[in-house]
């Protein structure tokens, strides 16, 4: 039987029509939860981590914040690999060093035996000499192959690309794409800090070769949000060979198939992304060992009950690593004041202050939690009296602390300043808030008439260009996923401000905005022609568990597309009558604009709301009062599509 046959004849998963063509494997945690391997899921660790590392306070407020907020982040818990970021994350304050390696916590996942889903995989590869792609740090599937099986990976020593038992073959095997367990704990990439880069060229060359050669990808036990490095894989996969099929296998007791269609609000990981970068997609839902059987022709294994609880890993948790209460108190800090609870970071650092002996060192805390609360002025006295700080801080510059006072050509004065006296140490947040200072001012100019004509909006993205090509290093640089995301959003405001409606218009504007992505419209046999485009500052938000940054990336949307309606009627009613005019009483009224609108600011309360963090409902009230300027009333602009009346000029005339 033909591959076409049996993809365009599927009658869901049957063992006398097993796939005819090549297979490749993508598999997850979950292949690793059933009896004996009994390794805990995704949520199940990140819930219990939360537990053992944090005080009873901060993990309790924490699980209370993310449940509240689950409709916007996609989670009710944060994501594992930020709890283990903080928790991981060395500590240069005496007094509050680490007692022990936390990251001796991974080793949960060593010497676990293998179930029957690995023993039907490396059945499999072996026999087929076939692919297995997996994001998983346990070794059970090459136990199951009696360690027969190739593995490709990163050594976490050398950085170099490696195969460990190569005599076995160079051409199949597992890519393991976050390391193996058999390198030891240290080399896993259990970590944002670990992952934020994507991932290595020679991994991603591999999958590509790996996924263009199969006839079919089959994804099991896995829950398809790595973010930063597989899907960011997956996002160019748009625009290249895009002929291999997908079948999606969700975990069930029960056997059914699901028909995925994205609606118009669905912009989320992981199915929108996966199902453009395959040549067609389908999910069933079934017991995984027993779909797995039937598409791959490979009978499973009967395993015994090993009688091990399902909670030993919970024990295991305590054995490897307990951490201090002083140490609770730190990882509690750090991840507090990365999510934007301002005043559970500030809780959580008076705590630890009150069992230091010095306390001095913990001045960089205060001034990002300074900054968290919303207290500017406080944050930028204590950087301006830091030296050298000794905690990796993200968000907390000096340029972006004056930038937030409201004061852009201040903070644009201050960083030509600060670049001149050393270009080198000016950090890449800082030269993007530099570049945002720049849009500030262009965008309150905006209002100005004279200000809108051809000439001085060509000047002003003359100097916006020139300076960020002489004082700033963000070209030609692999930038981590949020700073791209950053400098995206920028890159789109200077778009809007400057260029004419006929070079980026308000219609493209919309569609990046809303969809977040804008997927290339003419297609060869091999996939889209012209490369797509994919917005990431608010996805990679919702993944980092920065909620604060998701509500202000929330209202930078806001701002940008309202740029785009002045643009596009500078004079108000004047300019949506001549409009109309124009296209013979028929004509786009932007209502769905509006309330686009009305919505991402109503979402950014109700986040802001759930954090306690008042003063950021200042940045929803001037994108409340911009929008009235621009519209002349949300809710008259909402009613009346846009439709203001006669001009008085014109009804004169």
């Amino acid at each position: 039987m033909e591959m076409d046959d049996w993809w365009f004849g599927w009658k869901g998963f049957t063992p006398e029509w097993p796939c005819p063509g090549k297979v490749v494997l993508m598999v997850g945690a979950g292949i690793s939860i059933e009896s004996p391997t009994q390794l805990p899921g995704g949520y199940d660790l990140t819930e219990a981590l939360l537990d053992h590392l944090l005080d009873n306070k901060a993990a309790s407020e924490i699980k209370t914040v993310f449940s509240q907020c689950n409709q916007w982040m996609g989670r009710s818990l944060p994501r594992l690999e930020h709890v283990l970021d903080k928790a991981f994350e060395p500590s240069t304050i005496e007094g509050a060093e680490r007692s022990g390696s936390a990251r001796e916590l991974l080793r949960i996942f060593s010497h676990r035996p293998p179930n029957a889903n690995h023993h039907l995989i490396a059945d499999y590869l072996i026999k087929h000499r076939s692919w297995c792609i997996t994001t998983n740090f346990d070794d059970c599937i090459e136990q199951a192959g009696c360690h027969q099986i190739p593995v490709h990976v990163i050594d976490p020593d050398t950085k170099a690309f490696d195969i460990l038992h190569r005599e076995y073959g160079e051409d199949w095997g597992i890519i393991k794409i976050h390391g193996t367990i058999e390198h030891g704990c240290s080399g896993l990439g259990a970590t944002l800090a670990d992952l934020e880069h994507g991932l290595p060229e020679v991994i991603k060359t591999l999958l590509e070769q790996v996924t263009v050669q199969a006839d079919l990808m089959v994804v099991a036990g896995y829950s398809g949000t790595d973010h930063f490095d597989v899907n960011h894989w997956i996002r160019e996969r748009w625009n290249g060979d895009r002929s291999t099929r997908l079948v999606w296998i969700g975990h069930s007791s029960e056997v059914k198939q699901e028909f995925w269609r994205p609606d118009d609000q669905e912009n989320r990981e992981p199915m929108v992304y996966w199902q453009g970068a395959f040549g067609g997609m389908k999910i069933q839902y079934g017991p995984t060992a027993e779909l797995l059987t039937s598409l791959l022709g490979v009978s499973s294994r009967t395993l015994a009950d090993t009688g091990e609880g399902n909670d030993w890993w919970r024990i295991a948790l305590t054995e490897y690593y307990i951490p201090t209460e002083k140490e609770k108190y730190l990882t509690g800090t750090r991840l507090a004041s990365s999510m934007g609870l301002g005043q559970l970071a500030e809780e959580q650092l008076r705590y630890l202050k009150r069992r230091l002996e010095n306390d001095n060192l913990l001045v960089p805390f205060e001034a990002e939690i300074y900054y968290s609360r919303g207290f500017i002025a406080e944050a930028l006295l204590i950087q301006n009296y830091l030296k050298s700080p000794h905690e990796k801080v993200r968000n907390v510059n000096r340029t972006g602390l004056i930038r937030a006072k409201n004061k852009p050509a201040t903070a644009l004065l201050f960083y030509l300043a600060r670049w001149l006296r050393g270009p080198l140490k000016v950090s890449f947040d800082e030269q993007i808030d530099a570049f945002g200072c720049m849009l500030d001012i262009a965008e309150r100019r905006q209002k100005w008439r004279l200000w809108q004509s051809k000439p001085l909006r060509c000047l002003s993205e003359k100097i916006c260009i020139l300076s960020r090509r002489y004082f700033m290093r963000l070209e030609n640089t692999k930038l981590p996923l949020y700073l791209h995301g950053r400098l995206q959003m920028q890159s789109i405001r200077l778009g809007t401000l400057f260029y004419d409606e006929e070079v980026f218009p308000f219609g493209e504007v919309w569609n990046l905005l809303y969809r977040e992505s804008n997927p290339p419209s003419f297609y060869t046999p091999f996939g889209p022609a012209i490369p797509g485009f994919y917005l990431t500052e608010r996805s990679t938000a919702r993944e980092e568990d920065r909620i604060a940054d998701l509500a202000l990336a929330n209202i930078n949307y806001v701002n940008i597309l309202l740029s785009a309606l002045r643009r596009r009627w500078p004079k108000g009613s004047k300019s949506v009558f001549k409009e109309r005019q124009q296209k013979d009483g028929y004509f786009d009224s932007g209502e769905y604009v509006v309330t686009y609108i009305v919505r991402l600011l109503n979402e950014s309360s109700q986040i802001i709301s759930v954090l306690n963090a008042p003063h950021l409902q200042i940045h929803v009230a001037r994108a409340w009062i911009r929008a009235d300027s621009i519209l002349g009333g949300i809710e008259y602009w909402k009613q009346q599509r846009l439709y203001l009346g006669t001009p008085p000029s014109l009804k004169s005339a």
